[in-house]
Order: structure tokens, then sequence, then C-alpha cells
């Protein structure tokens, strides 16, 4: 059994850690622009068809490695601002 405090912080490193990992599996750069960064935070999952979207990978960053990899399979890797632009392209064409 662990403290609340110390369940939080191994939490926050196992997704952090599920981050990184799905951020090189999908090739560490922006697919639309190219934008390479240590800072994670800038990156976005986009999936490529809304339909075959079974969960959000904020929800599934916190659970094991394979369920992550089925539904990166389904995703681009892009910086905020190209998944914005994305998604304002789809709404607008």
């Amino acid at each position: 059994p662990q403290c609340r405090k110390c369940q939080l912080d191994a939490k926050k490193k196992k997704r952090a850690s599920n981050k990184l990992k799905a951020v090189q599996y999908l090739g560490s750069k922006c697919m639309r622009c190219g934008i390479e960064s240590n800072c994670l935070d800038i990156y976005d999952f986009h999936h490529r068809n809304p339909k075959e979207k079974e969960a959000g990978l904020n929800l599934l960053i916190n659970t094991n490695w394979d369920s992550i990899v089925k539904e990166l399979d389904k995703c681009d890797l892009l910086c905020s601002n190209c998944h914005k632009i994305t998604h304002w392209e789809l709404r607008n064409t």
C-alpha cells in the first residue's frame, strides 16, 4: 500500500513514460509540419478516422502499452497547432 501522494506520483511518472513512448512510436515529430521537440506537451494524437476511435489516448495513456499501441496505430502525431488546423480544415471543406 502507498500513501495518496505516492500513488499520484507513480501515476504521473507512468503517464509521462507512456506519452514519451507513444511520441517515439509515432516518429517523434509532427507529421504535418515536421517540428521536433523535447517538450512532449506540444504533441497531440489525431485519429485519422474518428469512427474507429475506441478511446481517447488521454484516457489510455494511464493503461498498459498494448492498449495504447492498438489506438496509436489509428493516429497521426501532430503538434497542437497542426492538430487544430487539421480539425478546422475538416470542418470547413
